[in-house]
């Protein structure tokens, strides 16, 4: 599935809204983005790799932006699915740092891990304890 940011062509006011939601999911990853960028290139760095990250996410969820984000002010954080992404990112990031890095042969975290491209994973069905009470190691 294609994130609709692929087709639209940004004016400034939007790079800045995008930069500034790009640094606040750097920040709450603890990732490798640089939070001040000095120069027009390094905005530009930026700008892209977020478009790249946010674009990945939708596909792994199978939705598009406007799932998590509002249309008319994509830095908002009012969509209690907006909140609800950034709890999974950061357990996404704990997953990574933690032995799920993609290094050495082991196995990456990522949103597709859980979700398989559907918005609420098939891992979130109910299931009773019980039936694993006579489960033999």
């Amino acid at each position: 599935m294609k994130c609709f940011f692929s087709s639209l062509i940004f004016s400034s006011e939007k790079k800045i809204s995008l930069l500034a939601m790009g640094l606040a999911f750097a920040i709450s990853l603890n990732s490798s983005f640089v939070a001040l960028a000095e120069s027009p290139e390094a905005i530009k760095e930026n700008d892209e790799r977020m478009l790249k990250q946010m674009q990945s996410i939708s596909q792994q969820l199978g939705v598009t932006c406007t799932a998590c984000h509002i249309a008319s002010n994509f830095a908002s954080d009012e969509k209690p699915e907006f909140k609800k992404s950034l709890k999974h990112l950061k357990t996404t990031q704990l997953l990574i740092d933690n032995g799920f890095s993609g290094k050495n042969g082991e196995s990456k975290a990522s949103c597709y891990m859980c979700h398989r491209e559907k918005l609420i994973p098939d891992s979130e069905q109910k299931t009773d304890p019980l039936l694993y009470k006579n489960f033999k190691k």
